[in-house]
């Protein structure tokens, strides 16, 4: 729990312990950084309002570093800010729920179960739920080459080759804050993958491209890592195809 006020300290750490809940304090979003490196957590509650690093820069820098592991530690944002849009702001920023402060101890559990329950659900569906066919449609990509494997081979190579550089115009792009160039650089990308049948892929290139389209960058970071972690999923089952007789 990241929490710089003492008497909200107090207060949410007895409500979490009588529930059964192990609870680590931070005071300010750097701590919060600090710890998460240093020990695993189940879930992180963050306050959005706190001394030398708040919750929005502290849950941004947690998803960076997320990007180089498959973890993903639910964070549930704690905001005296009770104001429209500012859900919405907060699930930009990277977090997966949303508790008003002062703390009601039913809505803050039944967010916390909501999101633990779904986290694991999500972890251990993984390994089984999604197959090669949900990441790529082999017959309809089949289709397309006629079934000529030989090309089929030529046509992942090519795109395997030019991938990372599809990809980094789309981030580039985003880190510019240039719409009309992410429209350009999703759609680039998105005919790539729709060439592959890969649907997941597809989407997110898709939902970039209409974000550079209508100039509506907010949540862009998070649709860009949706589409950074379908492409890493594509590219091993790109690889087996070419692999099979």
């Amino acid at each position: 729990m990241a929490e710089d006020n003492a008497v909200n300290q107090k207060l949410a750490l007895r409500m979490l312990e009588k529930h059964g809940h192990n609870v680590t304090v931070a005071n300010n979003g750097k701590e919060a950084i600090t710890l998460y490196k240093q020990k695993e957590f189940d879930l992180i509650l963050m306050d959005m309002q706190m001394p030398e690093m708040d919750g929005f820069e502290a849950t941004k820098t947690l998803r960076k570093k997320e990007k180089t592991t498959d973890a993903h530690v639910p964070i549930i944002a704690l905001t005296a800010h009770a104001m429209k849009g500012d859900r919405k702001r907060c699930l930009d920023a990277g977090m997966d729920g949303y508790v008003s402060k002062p703390i009601k101890a039913k809505e803050l559990f039944d967010t916390i179960e909501n999101l633990t329950f779904d986290a694991n659900e999500r972890d251990a569906a993984r390994p089984s739920t999604e197959t090669q066919s949900e990441i790529v449609n082999t017959s309809v990509i089949m289709e397309r080459v006629d079934g000529d494997r030989e090309l089929l081979n030529e046509i992942v190579e090519l795109f395997l080759a030019e991938c990372p550089k599809l990809v980094s115009n789309v981030k580039e792009a985003i880190a510019k804050q240039d719409s009309k160039t992410l429209e350009f650089a999703a759609h680039t990308l998105k005919g790539a993958v729709g060439n592959l049948a890969a649907s997941k892929a597809y989407s997110c290139a898709q939902e970039l491209e209409n974000m550079g389209r209508n100039d509506t960058l907010s949540g862009v970071e998070i649709a860009y890592q949706e589409l950074e972690e379908n492409i890493e999923r594509l590219k091993p089952v790109l690889k087996a195809l070419t692999k099979e007789e």
